[in-house]
């Protein structure tokens, strides 16, 4: 369950506890099994977690490791992620941070002021990460305004042979004249070397785009276009 905060009301800042909680504040390993790579835990997204470290019996004793200020003011709504020790998260503004997970220490930010989204504002609920099955090549996806971006996870700069320098307009690519002003509040889903998505706005249909380029692979129109079924069931002029 989502907990909404009115913006402006506190400072975020992210505790240990949350996704990097540890025992008697004793940092976990950076172990595969102990990562979060996946949007509230999964494709199920159900917020389960096998590991059992933490129980009923000691969850009592739970401290504090360490805290990280965004600097942002606002509501913070994202599921963070834990991929190979490192944590990532998006601020209320935004931004992306790359966190130890054991120790709170940052890595790197990317600021979306200096990117062709330009600066960013409003809830978002996580990140997407990507990694090829070799682990020689990874992706980290965020939305800010009309824009799909690519970071690379190491460094948290733009991938620039993905779209156009890194980005890609959400308006783009929908079979319609125009670009319409789509968003994307929730992260998409990765099948194999596919990011789905479907985002805010427009004319609604889910899409499936290269992970490394960015090109459209498919898209799922929600109301059918003329050929596509189920078509006849909506008046002629629906999809347009």
């Amino acid at each position: 369950m989502t907990h909404r905060t009115p913006a402006g009301l506190f400072r975020t800042a992210l505790h240990a506890r949350i996704l990097s909680g540890v025992l008697l504040a004793a940092a976990l390993p950076a172990a595969a099994d102990s990562d979060w790579p996946v949007y509230l835990g999964g494709k199920e997204r159900n917020l389960y977690s096998g590991l059992k470290q933490i129980h009923k019996g000691n969850v009592k004793d739970l401290k504090v490791a360490w805290t990280y200020e965004t600097g942002d003011k606002g509501e913070y709504q994202a599921n963070n992620l834990i991929v190979g020790g490192v944590l990532y998260t998006p601020t209320p503004t935004r931004k992306v941070v790359a966190l130890d997970a054991a120790t709170g220490k940052e890595r790197w930010t990317w600021d979306p002021a200096t990117s062709v989204a330009g600066a960013g504002k409003g809830r978002q609920r996580g990140l997407v990460h990507w990694s090829s099955q070799d682990g020689s090549e990874a992706r980290l996806f965020t939305a800010v305004g009309n824009h799909l971006l690519a970071l690379d996870p190491a460094t948290g700069k733009l991938v620039e042979s993905f779209g156009e320098k890194g980005a890609i307009p959400l308006g783009k690519g929908l079979d319609r004249e125009g670009t319409p002003n789509v968003g994307l509040n929730t992260p998409g889903v990765i099948h194999k070397d596919l990011l789905i998505i479907r985002g805010f706005g427009g004319p609604g249909a889910v899409r499936a785009l290269d992970v490394r380029t960015g090109e459209r692979k498919w898209i799922f129109h929600l109301i059918p276009r003329p050929g596509e079924v189920g078509h006849d069931t909506w008046p002629p002029e629906a999809y347009k």
